[in-house]
């Protein structure tokens, strides 16, 4: 495949490293029907992510970040979350450069679960013309502040398979959605196109509908 253009979204500049204050410990894994999360370690993780290129959400990354500050005797040594820059790349060529604005407060060796755009819908339809699917790597940064000065997590990589209408690894079409009885596998309840199974259904005007639902 063609190296892809670069892409910039909302570019960041440089930035001081500083204290080097949080860790990403992984990629929340959701659980039930709904996008949220406790903020727990415990919390199951996903060590990659896969996503449709027809998906019209981004890619949604929800990491655990750990602050690696103790608490201080009379001191907050809390930290105020600002952004997430991420840096994607395939192929050895980059895709995009951007910052997804984040927010939360970590306690002094707590953590806490944020969530934002990892692939965004244009550099999923820029791979969804390729003959088989594309392995994009994130490379994550969180950014916040601490005591008035900036800090920011060790750069966190996650690889994602992003998977082109040529060779579908998300979706599974049921066909004609007329007459559907079987239980639907509604997919991930953070985008229901990534990381999982959605089962859609072709309605009586040719459109697809995701999840499937019975006319």
């Amino acid at each position: 495949m063609r190296p892809a253009p670069v892409l910039a979204l909302f570019v960041f500049g440089c930035t001081a490293n500083g204290a080097q204050g949080m860790v990403i410990l992984g990629n929340t894994a959701p659980t039930g029907t709904t996008c949220a999360f406790s903020g727990d370690p415990s919390q199951g993780t996903l060590s990659s992510g896969e996503i449709s290129a027809e998906s019209p959400l981004p890619y949604i990354l929800t990491p655990i970040v750990e602050s690696r500050f103790s608490a201080g005797s009379g001191i907050d040594r809390s930290i105020f979350l600002s952004n997430a820059n991420v840096q994607l790349s395939a192929n050895g060529a980059g895709l995009a450069t951007f910052s997804a604005p984040v927010s939360g407060t970590i306690p002094p060796g707590g953590t806490a679960n944020v969530s934002f755009p990892a692939i965004p819908v244009t550099v999923l339809q820029m791979l969804d013309s390729a003959a088989a699917p594309t392995e994009v790597l994130a490379s994550v940064t969180i950014i916040g502040t601490e005591g008035g000065g900036q800090v920011d997590s060790e750069p966190f990589s996650y690889g994602i398979t992003v998977c082109p209408k040529a060779a579908e690894c998300v979706v599974q079409n049921l066909g004609s959605c007329v007459g559907l009885t079987a239980q639907i596998s509604p997919g991930n309840p953070c985008n229901p196109f990534q990381d999982g199974v959605v089962e859609c259904c072709t309605n009586t005007a040719g459109q697809t509908v995701c999840p499937a639902v019975s006319e």
